[in-house]
C-alpha cells in the first residue's frame, strides 16, 4: 500500500469498514511510514476535536468534511 492509497482509504480503515487485507496492508504501511502515522495521529486528534466540540442540542454541530479536510492539511507536516 502507498501513502496515496492509505489516505485514500483512511475513513474505511479507521471504521473498520474494510475488508481484512485491506486493514492488513494499511497496518503493514503504518508500521513502515512515519510520515502517515504521523498523518493518521493528527486526523484522529482532529475528529476526536470535532466530536468534543459537537452539541447533542437542536440541532446537532455538524462539520462539513471539505473543512475537517482542510484543519486536517493545516496540520504541521513530520
Amino acid at each position: 500500500m502507498t501513502c496515496n492509497q492509505l489516505t485514500d482509504r483512511l475513513l474505511d480503515y479507521l471504521s473498520d469498514d474494510s475488508r481484512a487485507p485491506t486493514r492488513m496492508a494499511a497496518r503493514a504501511h503504518l508500521r513502515r511510514c512515519r510520515n502517515c502515522r504521523v498523518y493518521v495521529r493528527g486526523y484522529r486528534a482532529a475528529t476526536a476535536l470535532v466530536r468534543r466540540f459537537c452539541i447533542d442540542d437542536d440541532p446537532p454541530l455538524c462539520v462539513p468534511d471539505d473543512l475537517l479536510h482542510c484543519v486536517l492539511a493545516a496540520l504541521p507536516q513530520a
